[in-house]
Formats: structure tokens, C-alpha cells, sequence
């Protein structure tokens, strides 16, 4: 069984929020968006974490799982130099066991954002 999340009929893009598939969740790229209105959020790395972090939150939330439930993601930073300050932001959204992280240095990311997550959640 397919559940989804914020289609790609509601949000114009060539993608879907999440997907669940047989008890797994699979999160697309998240930045940090306001969804309403398009604008982004935040004026530091920290506060633009929380707002990325949120947004995975509603798809969470919407689907049934919680931050408990993640089990990987993928950080995408166009500036690794920010990776300490992500990093205690991200952290406080998670108990151990923490997901299994991968994070990257990208050259851009979609409409100029400073911070992307994936992540997959397994009931």
C-alpha cells in the first residue's frame, strides 16, 4: 500500500512530500520554506534549521510517525561551515538511538535555501 503526502497535484512541483510505503516513510528534501506563502524562513543557520526541521515535522505528524521514527537523513549544506551550529540544532529534535546521517557540501540548493533534509522514518 502507497500512502502520499502532499502531492505533486497539490504543490505544483514534480515530486511528492512523503511517500509511505509498507511502514516506511520516505521523506523528499525538505528546506526552510513557509509552504503558504513560498518565502523563506529565518535569518540565521539555526533559525532556518528549526523552520527545515519543522516542515519535516508536519509530514511526520501527518502521516502518523514522529522524530522517534526516523531512522536516516541526508543534510545538504551549501556551506559546511555551518555544520556545528546544524548540528546542536538538529540534535535537540532527536533521542538516542540518532538516525543514521549523511551530510554533504552542495554547490546551490533550490531557491537559494542554506539548508536541505531527507529522511526516512520505519514504524
Amino acid at each position: 500500500m502507497k500512502n502520499i503526502y502532499m502531492s505533486s497535484e497539490a504543490s505544483g512541483l514534480p515530486l511528492s512530500g512523503a511517500i509511505e510505503v509498507d511502514g516506511t516513510l520516505y521523506i523528499s528534501g525538505q528546506i526552510h520554506i513557509n509552504e503558504e506563502t513560498g518565502e523563506l524562513l529565518g535569518s540565521t543557520i539555526e533559525e532556518k534549521t528549526h523552520a527545515t526541521m519543522k516542515n519535516i515535522e508536519v509530514l511526520l505528524h501527518q502521516a502518523g510517525y514522529t522524530f522517534a521514527d526516523v531512522v536516516q537523513t541526508h543534510i545538504y549544506l551549501p556551506d559546511l561551515g555551518n555544520a556545528s551550529k546544524v548540528n546542536e540544532v538538529y540534535a535537540s529534535y532527536f533521542s538516542h538511538p540518532m538516525p543514521t546521517r549523511a551530510m554533504l557540501g552542495v554547490a546551490a540548493l533550490p531557491l537559494g535555501a542554506d539548508i536541505e533534509i531527507t529522511a526516512i522514518a520505519r514504524k
